[in-house]
C-alpha cells in the first residue's frame, strides 16, 4: 500500500473519530444541562429555573451567531459540499429561536 493511501485512511479514520467524538460531547452537554435543570427546579425553586433559562438562551443565541461566521469561513478555506450552507443556515435559525424563547419565557 503507497503512502497516499495510507494517509487518505488515517484521515478517514480521523475524521470519523472528530464526528464520534462531536457527538459524545454534545451527548454529554444535553445531560447536563437536562440535570441542571432538574436539580435547579428542586433546589432553587422557581426563580432560579428562570434565571437558568433566561442565561440558557443568551448562552444558545451566542453560540449560534459565534458559529454561523465561522461556518462560512471554514467553507472558503477548506471547503465543503455546498448544501451544508443552507442546512447550517436553517439549523441555525431554529437555534437561535429557541434561545430568544427561552430568554422571554423567563
Amino acid at each position: 500500500m503507497s503512502r497516499i493511501h495510507r494517509a487518505v485512511r488515517a484521515a478517514k479514520r480521523n475524521a470519523l473519530y472528530q464526528k464520534t467524538y462531536a457527538m459524545v460531547c454534545f451527548a454529554v452537554a444535553a445531560h447536563t444541562l437536562l440535570d441542571l435543570l432538574i436539580v435547579t427546579r428542586l433546589v432553587g425553586g422557581l426563580n432560579a429555573v428562570k434565571q437558568l433559562k433566561h442565561y440558557l438562551g443568551m448562552l444558545l443565541q451566542l453560540f449560534t451567531l459565534s458559529i454561523l461566521p465561522l461556518i462560512i469561513v471554514f467553507q472558503l478555506f477548506y471547503g465543503f459540499k455546498l448544501i451544508v450552507m443552507p442546512i447550517s443556515l436553517l439549523v441555525g435559525i431554529t437555534l437561535f429561536s429557541i434561545g430568544t424563547l427561552l430568554r422571554e419565557s423567563a
